[in-house]
């Protein structure tokens, strides 16, 4: 899956990483056996991770799937313990272990 990755604050709403502003190449993997999603994002060190790690108990994590119409909009919920950076390779990781997709056109009011 390909689109637009957006993580936010669940309690502040501040956006910490969208790809739609800074881009960043990500993936997307759904693990065997229904066990959830692995997301590996390239981002330099900077804010973005550090409020990322810091606020891991509190993401929102988006992924919007914009080669489709309508729109999908899949909405994780992360491990907080698996979120984790490799300063090595540039490379954000954590694990979802569940999520929600919907259309948000279906949702306006």
């Amino acid at each position: 899956m390909q689109g637009r990755l957006l993580i936010k604050h669940a309690v502040g709403g501040r956006t910490f990483v969208d790809t739609a502003k800074t881009p960043a190449a990500f993936a997307v993997n759904e693990l065997p056996g229904g066990a959830g999603w692995t997301f590996e994002a390239k981002l330099e060190d900077g804010p973005a991770v550090r409020n990322v790690l810091s606020w891991r108990r509190e993401l929102n994590v988006f992924v919007f799937e914009e080669d489709r119409q309508p729109v999908v909009k899949h909405w994780y919920y992360v491990d907080p313990e698996s979120v984790s950076y490799d300063e090595a390779s540039s490379t954000l990781r954590l694990r979802a272990v569940s999520k929600l997709a919907y259309v948000p056109d279906e949702y306006t009011w």
